[in-house]
């Protein structure tokens, strides 16, 4: 009898894990959504932007990450995640409704610059709730499951906009989309609300005075300084980064790079489905597949592919052939997957290592190297693409890429401690 009642506790149990979690995943699905997307370097020209302008601004969107990344991360641990999920929602939803009521160069900037502020507090927010909530529940090992989930979903809300914008786009236009996208932004910030809440810091914002500050600061940089010297961390942190930068910058060239070939504007949507519903799928099948290899099996394989997808963009930056360029897209998207994968193994690991009144300054640590690289490799591109041309900034950036690649792939193979 106690066995049965037991058994049926567990499975009660199981089952407010799941309904809580859908909740949550459901909130990333409507966040992610993001109609404009799909034809964000039309939206730009519609404002008076090219391609060049749309580089730069994405590297001020980075610049504004890495200055806010660890004063916006110290911050989250004297907060429930939740309240920070509530907060990235909401400036998210101011940026959408700056840009549904003004339009031009510095109210785009604008734009940027506060969803640069959304986002970081999002990343570091979003898998520090879903593991704080897993630990409240005995449950911390699904962390790597239920991490590729909540990055299915993140994936696959993007998915359905890159289609659904593109549509809307061709019926209805910017306006309509902007609009739909404060009502989506609204439910995400109503649903966020009813979470449930999960770990009470023991920081409190009331302790804000000056000599707590100080010492809650000088408890902060002893932290990071301690993690900077664990190589098993940040060699990983370093190697991550540096995917996760190129991966973006691969998929902020599909635009520029069919509109080049003359690609039918219909076909943009197509590209962005394929990027995003591919990283869906990589994210669905992480847990399953993460048993059978080990994430230093996949530190050479990675780098290797990231070769093959420059081979891709080069040859994309010359030929006209549609079908072609599609094709090409969809390995670099299978390449970006995999990198996908690798980064939801090393980010479930991360949490594991930390307390959580720690855990979203560790994140954010992390998140810093990869916007850093973004930024650098994003800020220089219109110099590179002003002096010497949009195909030379590419054998530039295959250039960056293998004579730092190396150094970093040398130091991270050294390390033994990972499985």
């Amino acid at each position: 009898m106690q066995r049965l009642k037991a058994l049926l506790i567990s499975k009660m149990n199981i089952n407010n894990i799941d309904i809580q979690i859908y909740k949550f995943n459901s909130v990333a699905f409507l966040r992610t959504m993001y109609l404009l997307s799909p034809i964000m370097l039309l939206f730009y020209q519609e404002n008076g932007l090219t391609v060049k302008e749309l580089f730069l601004f994405q590297s001020a969107f980075y610049l504004v990450s890495i200055l806010l990344e660890i004063p916006l991360g110290t911050f989250s641990d004297y907060i429930n995640k939740k309240t920070a999920l509530v907060i990235s929602y909401t400036l998210f939803l101011f940026a959408m409704i700056l840009w549904f009521c003004f339009h031009g160069y510095w109210i785009i900037l604008a734009g940027e610059v506060i969803m640069a502020a959304s986002k970081v507090i999002l990343d570091i927010s979003q898998s520090a709730y879903l593991y704080d909530y897993l630990k409240e529940k005995n449950s911390q090992d699904l962390m790597t499951k239920k991490y590729g989930i909540l990055n299915f979903f993140l994936a696959a809300g993007t998915t359905i906009a890159a289609i659904i914008g593109t549509y809307l786009y061709a019926k209805q236009g910017s306006h309509f989309i902007l609009g739909a996208e404060i009502l989506i932004t609204f439910i995400c910030v109503v649903l966020t609300s009813s979470l449930k809440p999960v770990y009470k810091t023991s920081k409190q914002l009331t302790a804000f005075s000056k000599e707590i500050i100080k010492k809650n600061l000088f408890k902060v940089f002893l932290f990071i300084k301690t993690t900077y010297k664990n190589k098993s961390i940040m060699h990983y942190v370093y190697y991550s980064g540096f995917l996760t930068s190129f991966s973006i910058v691969f998929a902020l060239s599909f635009q520029p790079l069919m509109l080049k070939a003359a690609v039918p504007i219909a076909l943009f949507g197509c590209a962005a489905f394929c990027n995003h519903g591919v990283r869906a799928l990589f994210s669905a099948i992480t847990g399953k597949v993460s048993k059978y290899f080990s994430i230093r099996k996949m530190i050479i394989p990675l780098f290797i592919l990231y070769i093959t997808a420059f081979a891709c963009i080069f040859t994309m930056l010359f030929i006209k052939n549609t079908v072609l360029i599609m094709l090409l897209i969809l390995i670099v998207c299978l390449i970006i997957g995999v990198q996908l994968m690798f980064t939801i193994r090393h980010v479930s690991r991360l949490h594991g290592l930390v307390s959580s009144e720690n855990r979203g300054t560790l994140i954010s640590v992390n998140n810093l190297y990869s916007r850093a690289m973004t930024f650098v490799i994003l800020f220089t591109s219109k110099v590179f693409m002003d002096k010497i041309g949009f195909e030379n900034y590419y054998l530039i950036l295959f250039a960056i890429f293998i004579l730092l690649g190396t150094v970093i792939l040398f130091k991270v193979y050294k390390i033994r401690d990972m499985v």
